[in-house]
């Protein structure tokens, strides 16, 4: 367990420093440029200049500011401009058709609306204070409930996050959102490229939970930026007390650190899928990130069944991702892997229920794809999970091999996609094909 705890706060300790030695020399060539071009560095900051452009027309004052435009939400600040509030809202329609190959049945299709959300987000008094609440409204966003009592209340909620943007690219976050886990699941599922996101995301994802959250990202032509986390561990909406004396104690830290070498992608093209941008350089953004889940009561941590006979487990997640973009172009690939020492579990008093497990060992996935200047892009995913032996009794070998179409009327505000998929899990195939609309408002 030493060398878990070794491995963590060196990688971390080494993100956090190469960043502050990123920002001392980005800060000092800024200097140096206002010198060169003989600017007074408070003038610039301040905005100063001897050009002054027209001021805005005025609303009365009565009225607050309301805009709207499809695609950006409706934005309402008030006439004092004490706090700003953009509303978005999104759905999903999904139709799915499913058949194992070899099968006499005709297969199974399903209609449905895979997600709904609604978004509020803005700032509190001050730009440098913000927030973000996200609901989910289908039954595919809200958690079953599974132990029935006031530690396990499944609902709506997805994020509900406050931010501070304490000193300079310093930001410290309370609340629920995502953990700085993997890039498949960092990426909005409004913003992918097939209709869902593949079998290594499913297994390995950290998801959401709540506490707290420091990051922090460098300037300059190679950025830098961490991630560091400290959360219950449990998932979202739960309400599991955590007493420091006992073996109930457990947290769950996480951490990221990612690197952009050639720069910042355009529109923050890292964390939507597909090259819409059509980036005129190469980008690339490598990240890499850990979890560690300790005395955790579930079989992903922040996910899955409860473990049987009331257990506990420490898992540890690690992840290695990157992304690649030029010209329409786009590589993006992960590897992640799952460790928990005695992964199964099993009801002491009911010897013939379901064991309940860790997926113990790896998956990878690959995906790429192109962008036509019409707007019209074709993909390919390659996706494999490989359980550990020590689960192999539970959990086979499966492989996905994904192709897909999405044609962007509005980018990822308003596309049509269809992929499918073949699927061997074991001996057995199947195949499966999705077709989705998405819209944003």
């Amino acid at each position: 367990m030493t060398k878990f705890y070794s491995l963590f706060i060196s990688l971390m300790l080494c993100g956090f420093t190469v960043s502050a030695q990123l920002n001392k020399e980005a800060l000092s060539s800024a200097n140096k440029n206002y010198k060169n071009l003989g600017l007074n560095k408070s003038n610039v900051q301040s905005g100063s200049d001897t050009t002054k452009s027209p001021s805005p027309q005025q609303m009365p004052e009565e009225f607050p500011s309301i805009k709207a435009s499809f695609g950006k939400g409706i934005l309402i600040s008030p006439v004092d401009k004490s706090f700003s509030m953009k509303l978005n809202f999104r759905i999903q329609s999904l139709a799915m058709y499913e058949k194992v190959v070899g099968s006499t049945d005709g297969g199974t299709a399903s209609l449905m609306i895979r997600r709904s959300r609604i978004k509020a987000s803005g700032f509190i008094l001050d730009p440098s204070f913000t927030y973000k609440v996200e609901l989910g409204l289908t039954n595919r966003d809200i958690e079953s409930t599974q132990r029935g009592d006031d530690t396990d209340n499944p609902g709506p909620i997805l994020d509900m996050v406050l931010r501070w943007n304490f000193a300079g690219n310093w930001v410290l976050g309370f609340g629920q959102t995502k953990l700085p886990g993997n890039r498949e699941r960092i990426v909005s599922s409004a913003n992918l490229q097939f209709v869902d996101r593949s079998i290594v995301n499913s297994k390995f994802t950290t998801d959401r939970d709540a506490g707290f959250w420091l990051s922090h990202s460098t300037k300059g032509d190679f950025v830098v930026r961490n991630t560091f986390a400290l959360t219950s561990g449990e998932g979202k909406n739960r309400n599991i007390a955590k007493n420091p004396n006992t073996k109930d104690g457990g947290l769950s830290y996480s951490y990221r650190l990612e690197a952009l070498p050639f720069g910042l992608f355009n529109k923050k093209g890292e964390y939507f899928q597909g090259d819409l941008a059509r980036e005129s350089r190469p980008k690339l953004a490598i990240g890499a990130a850990y979890n560690f889940n300790n005395n955790t009561t579930r079989s992903q941590g922040q996910l899955g069944s409860y473990f049987l006979s009331d257990e506990l487990k420490d898992i540890h997640t690690g992840f290695i991702d990157y992304v690649f973009k030029y010209r329409g172009f786009s590589l993006t690939g992960e590897y992640a892997i799952k460790h928990a020492n005695d992964p199964i579990t099993t009801d002491s008093e009911e010897l013939t229920a379901k064991p309940v497990y860790v997926f113990k060992g790896y998956g990878l996935s690959s995906q790429t794809s192109y962008v036509f200047k019409n707007n019209i892009e074709l993909a390919a995913r390659y996706s494999i999970l490989r359980p550990h032996e020590d689960i192999m009794d539970l959990r086979k070998n499966q492989r996905d091999l994904t192709f897909g179409i999405s044609k962007y009327i509005h980018g990822h505000k308003l596309k049509v996609q269809a992929d499918v998929t073949h699927s061997a899990y074991g001996d057995q195939e199947t195949v499966v094909g999705r077709f989705q609309i998405e819209t944003q408002f």
